[in-house]
């Protein structure tokens, strides 16, 4: 059990310079009361789902240094991947029309167009003449689609994957660590363990590599609602190539942290009737807003494994953010 502070290096104070500081929203911690508020350990959530409603959470953060490249480099105009309900999608969407760049959308096509959730707002939010719906059969070659329509005009243009898993959010994903250390610090005590979600993986893996870097004592531990083990150590080695050429950092290769399968509805997008029902009793129990696609799986999940940790441990859970997306299961749970 680790029970030193850790004070963060000089090259971490560096990389929030690149980061548009009225997007980097401090996020409370508090305890969970309805676990067991006893025990010397105990379990905490970060609250990153309170800092906005359209644009909240880890993607926030991406969006920190994402704009701050953006206008650095003279962009235009963006193309953005993703599918039709994607909270990614709504949050650049809003921040380009914002900074007056031009969106190119390239969307996985879609099953339902019902006007429900983040479809809504997409629909509010998109020319239609700005999207290519991409069929499933050629969903795997949309990233070299998106890159290749930004080439065209390369000096204006650039191009962001699916989830925001874009170089340029990387100092701005840093950002939650660094949050933390200043909160371990008010508490005197650092967290034994770190439990996050994982879409894309992009911000868990930049998580994992920070805290390598830092020398963090706690475990991370990454609930999988979607993507392998494989492409998270993709996610992982690429971050830590940006933070070493950038920073001239001879370290070696972070290792993986603890990645968990959901401990139901495994399937990435699949909802069934234990997830939603958690949704409601931890709205009634915390009253904390889940969705079921992304975060009621994180804290199902450790709420099934919890038990299996000694009592002295302290945990956080990190609530990623992402409301929007809850608003598409309105009568559903």
């Amino acid at each position: 059990m680790p029970t030193d502070l850790i004070s963060l290096p000089d090259w971490y104070h560096d990389f929030l310079t690149l980061c548009d500081q009225d997007w980097i929203t401090r996020t409370r911690i508090h305890p969970l009361k309805t676990f067991d508020t006893q025990a010397p350990g105990g379990v905490w959530v970060k609250r990153e789902d309170e800092s906005g409603f359209g644009i909240s959470g880890t993607k926030k953060r991406k969006y920190a240094s994402i704009i701050q490249a953006l206008r650095t480099e003279g962009v235009r105009e963006v193309s953005l991947v993703g599918g039709s309900r994607s909270n990614h999608i709504v949050g650049m969407l809003q921040i380009l029309k914002e900074l007056d760049i031009r969106p190119k959308l390239f969307l996985k096509e879609e099953h339902s167009a019902k006007l429900t959730g983040n479809r809504f707002l997409l629909d509010l939010l998109a020319d239609p003449d700005s999207i290519t719906w991409v069929p499933s059969e050629r969903w795997h070659a949309v990233n070299v689609q998106a890159i290749s329509w930004a080439m065209e005009s390369f000096e204006t243009r650039t191009s962001i994957p699916e989830g925001g898993s874009y170089h340029q959010a990387v100092p701005g994903l840093a950002s939650l660590l660094g949050e933390i250390v200043d909160q371990e610090t008010e508490l005197g005590r650092p967290f034994d363990h770190i439990w996050m979600d994982a879409g894309t993986g992009f911000s868990a893996a930049v998580t994992a590599v920070m805290m390598h870097l830092v020398d963090h004592p706690a475990k991370l531990h990454v609930v999988m609602a979607a993507g392998t083990a494989e492409e998270f150590q993709k996610q992982m080695n690429e971050t830590h190539e940006i933070q070493s050429i950038t920073y001239d950092l001879d370290l070696a290769h972070p290792p993986l942290p603890d990645l968990i399968d959901p401990a139901t509805a495994k399937s990435f997008g699949a909802v069934n009737a234990t997830i939603r029902q958690y949704v409601r009793d931890f709205a009634q129990r915390e009253g904390i807003l889940l969705d079921p696609i992304y975060t009621a799986k994180l804290f199902y999940t450790f709420e099934q494994l919890h038990p299996l940790f000694p009592p002295e441990e302290r945990h956080l859970v990190i609530h990623s953010g992402g409301g929007t997306g809850l608003m598409g299961f309105a009568g559903m749970i």
